[in-house]
């Protein structure tokens, strides 16, 4: 795998210094305003996946580790403000899904919190993304904690209102897209992405399905 410091300085907000600043000979030309660099290694070449979100830089993949490993290194802000790493969950199988509180699915609601309810103690994470992409969320955290509280009793993981697709979206669903392809991509709310223990995104479910239909 790529060194542990190398990697360190491609997190925050140290690329733009490695790239001004002598490094940029370690990554391909032209990489400013691009997500893929190569750096070459005594013993081959290794791709780095990164994206800048919030003006931070984040390496959301490297392709000569495994899986689990790039997607301990991901984390959100829970829908409190607190950062949320992933790596809390390993060994964990997780479900992902951006949710939205003024959609024609948002009655999945109840369905995501009778899953949680049936396996939170079963080594099962079940994370809800509120994302505002197909514009149907509300302005605010709060109201969105309020609604979820109050309409469905909603107590599952959240994280803060979050872009979910496009050059905004979240360094995770970069890291499943560049991974997986294009089926990771939310096409709509309530998109709905399964994660082994291994961290791999082994099923991928579209808004149509119930989250309690038994597929």
């Amino acid at each position: 795998m790529i060194g542990s410091s190398f990697s360190d300085l491609l997190t925050g907000n140290n690329l733009d210094n490695i790239l001004t600043g002598g490094r940029g000979s370690d990554l391909i030309d032209g990489m400013m305003g691009i997500d893929t660099a190569v750096y070459e290694l005594d013993r081959g070449s290794a791709v780095i996946t990164f994206s800048k979100y919030d003006d931070v830089w984040n390496v959301i993949s490297e392709s000569n580790i495994d899986s689990l490993k790039n997607i301990e290194r991901l984390k959100f802000n829970d829908i409190n403000g607190n950062e949320l790493n992933l790596k809390e969950y390993k060994g964990k199988v997780i479900l992902m899904v951006n949710v939205a509180s003024r959609c024609g699915f948002t009655r999945q609601y109840e369905g995501l919190q009778a899953i949680w309810d049936q396996y939170k103690d079963k080594d099962f994470i079940l994370l809800g993304v509120p994302s505002n992409d197909f514009y149907q969320e509300l302005s605010t955290e709060e109201e969105v904690k309020n609604f979820c509280d109050l309409t469905f009793g909603v107590n599952f993981p959240m994280t803060k209102i979050t872009p979910v697709r496009g050059k905004d979206a979240h360094p995770f669903y970069k890291w499943a897209k560049s991974t997986y392809g294009t089926k990771t991509v939310p096409k709509w709310n309530f998109y709905k992405l399964l994660i082994d223990k291994d961290g791999k995104v082994v099923e991928t479910y579209s808004s149509m399905t119930s989250p309690t239909d038994n597929e």
